[in-house]
């Protein structure tokens, strides 16, 4: 099974729950994380996107998720994600609903999201390594490096380090 009878088959229960919460609650107030460069089982594309949003689901937001390269060794490749999903071709789609966008973003790069017409930048793993990320991205402040193995479920073990014993820029300032 290829194409798009795949793809709405694999699709159905997350695009049904949409709907169903979209119906019971307005469309308005839900929203969908969707990783249309995803690599697992060939799901990578725009389609993804455009099934998530028929005409009927017009929905408050949403959230895609960029590709981590790292995990891909074709430098075309790389490139035919970025031009499959690119924010023209997700706009054509969503017709005005915001969009929102993470993954990659950092200290240096952010701001090119917003300036290429991206609603909202969305940050999560940074925030494990900068309890202030905000001030710091504000700030131009370096970040500090995370660590993967800190991340909340990335084992078993018990989580004795991770955001609460990083230091704030100002706790910074005031060790020096």
């Amino acid at each position: 099974m290829t194409g798009s009878t795949a793809y709405k088959k694999r699709a159905k229960f997350p695009l049904d729950l949409v709907s169903a919460v979209a119906k019971a609650i307005g469309p308005f107030n839900v929203a969908i994380r969707l990783e249309p460069t995803g690599v697992f089982n060939h799901t990578r594309g725009t389609e993804r996107v455009a099934q998530a949003y028929a005409d009927d689901n017009r929905l408050s937001y949403v959230h895609l998720i960029e590709p981590r390269l790292d995990r891909i060794d074709s430098e075309a490749e790389k490139d035919g994600f970025y031009r499959s999903w690119s924010l023209p071709a997700v706009s054509n789609i969503l017709k005005g609903t915001p969009t929102l966008t993470c993954g990659g973003w950092g200290s240096e790069n952010h701001n090119k999201a917003l300036e290429q017409g991206w609603d909202a930048v969305v940050f999560a793993k940074w925030f494990v390594s900068n309890p202030d990320l905000p001030a710091r991205l504000k700030n131009g402040a370096p970040l500090h490096a995370y660590d993967r193995s800190r991340f909340v479920g990335s084992s078993d073990r018990v989580r004795e380090a991770g955001y609460t014993d990083y230091p704030t820029e100002e706790e910074e300032a005031t060790a020096q």
